[in-house]
């Protein structure tokens, strides 16, 4: 009777850890979708045009605007990643929500560079805090098993805000203006933070932080220097900033490149909606396909689909070819959300995985800031988006043979006190099966 009654609870309890997942993967997807997707579309292609006529700034100067939003989150990735090993996410999530929102209401009543630029920087600190970092740390830390196919889901989030955020904010533009458009996507990110404050933990409550036993004579952030040392995570480093530099400098002058085709702002934000749609299928489908045959091979495929589809946007004068680019650069464009954190664990495993997701995350941002400023300065010389985008589409090209080219490495092996009293610092696990 009482093996009965026990049974009966364990199910109960499974089932009950089975919906509270859920829960906090719904709130995941929510803060990409309500956060980080909107702080994106705030400072992207489509109020990027809507501001540089505005105010009749160049575009290699409106481009500078995306600068203050690097630099924050170059200085907040590494702290945030670090918090994240030692404070419950749900607060690093709702603080980030809360700022992020009122940054954007700071945008709204701008009327200078240097108020944009303030708003820009607030926003970056907000997207850190909210967005694919804090995401996946959570995400990586609640689903052991199918994590790739949960960083999809997760990251479908910010293609799904996308799809919406993109024509809605074009709509509101033109006909309430630009101050409107930063005011509706304020709102939504300011309700989400109550429901991450209570929905969010950083792992199921019967599950210990990864911590180990600490060598006798362990010094504070060794462990993290001993990775630090690891080549493998300045690779992936070096992928994510070739990534991100081709995939947003053509994305924040994509509007632009469109309007200058003889496309309407409306039409072109229409197409980034359709484009973001796509990429919820996307990210599901490489994320299930990493869970398959790795997250290296799966990202290194993607990528140069991406970097074809920018040499397919060559020819989009024609409104087929536009059509065709769309569907393609859009299944692609993000994937590295998901594929990139994804990566990171594959390569090196859930110790630390805060503060080196914090470290390959600083070189994307920095990619992000410089892709945009070189393609607007480029531009503003040439008068042409064809020297810059193929750039791009090189950069998205090399970035996939740097992916390639990583290999699943030892994860750092849990220090443990040798027969002498004395910790072995800096002990690896016998070395894994070559994934190749």
């Amino acid at each position: 009777m009482r093996t009965a009654s026990n049974a009966v609870g364990a199910a109960s309890d499974r089932s009950g850890e089975q919906l509270r997942r859920w829960a906090v993967l719904t709130c995941l997807f929510a803060s990409m979708a309500f956060v980080y997707s909107a702080g994106n579309v705030a400072t992207g292609a489509v109020f990027y045009v809507a501001i540089f006529r505005f105010f009749g700034w160049s575009r290699g100067k409106t481009a500078l605007l995306t600068l203050p939003g690097t630099i924050a989150q170059i200085l907040c990735i590494p702290l945030i990643g670090s918090v994240l090993d030692a404070v419950n996410a749900r607060l690093v999530m709702a603080l980030g929500a809360a700022t992020a929102g009122a940054a954007l209401l700071i945008a709204s009543r701008a009327h200078s560079f240097s108020a944009l630029a303030l708003s820009h920087l607030l926003c970056g600190v907000g997207m850190v805090g909210a967005g694919p970092l804090a995401c996946a740390y959570v995400a990586a830390n609640w689903f052991d098993s199918n994590r790739g196919l949960a960083l999809g889901i997760t990251m479908a989030g910010s293609a799904l805000g996308a799809a919406i955020y993109n024509p809605l904010a074009a709509y509101l533009i033109g006909r309430l203006g630009w101050r409107i458009g930063f005011i509706s996507l304020a709102t939504p990110m300011l309700i989400i933070a109550l429901p991450i404050l209570f929905v969010v933990s950083s792992r199921p409550a019967q599950q210990s932080a990864p911590a180990a036993i600490e060598p006798l004579d362990a010094k504070p952030g060794s462990e993290l220097l001993l990775v630090l040392r690891r080549p493998i995570l300045w690779i992936l480093s070096a992928a994510n900033f070739l990534i991100y530099f081709g995939f947003t400098g053509v994305f924040l002058h994509l509007v632009a490149y469109q309007i200058q085709l003889g496309y309407s702002a409306q039409r072109a934000a229409f197409t980034l909606g359709i484009a973001a749609g796509v990429a919820v299928v996307g990210k599901l489908f490489f994320g299930t396909l990493a869970d398959r045959i790795s997250a290296r091979r799966a990202l290194s495929f993607a990528l140069l689909i991406h970097a074809t589809s920018i040499l397919m946007l060559m020819w989009s004068g024609d409104p087929l070819l536009l059509w065709a680019f769309t569907l393609v650069w859009g299944l692609v464009h993000t994937v590295n959300l998901p594929l990139i954190p994804a990566l990171v664990a594959e390569s090196l495993g859930l110790r630390s995985f805060g503060a080196m997701s914090g470290v390959v995350g600083v070189f994307g941002s920095i990619g992000a800031a410089a892709g945009p400023i070189a393609v607007g300065f480029i531009f503003d010389r040439t008068h042409s988006y064809v020297v810059p985008f193929n750039f791009c589409a090189i950069t998205l090209a090399a970035g996939s043979l740097v992916v390639f080219g990583c290999r699943a490495s030892a994860p750092i092996a849990h220090f443990a006190p040798a027969d002498s009293d004395r910790a072995v610092e800096g002990a690896l696990r016998k070395p894994v099966r070559d994934r190749l």
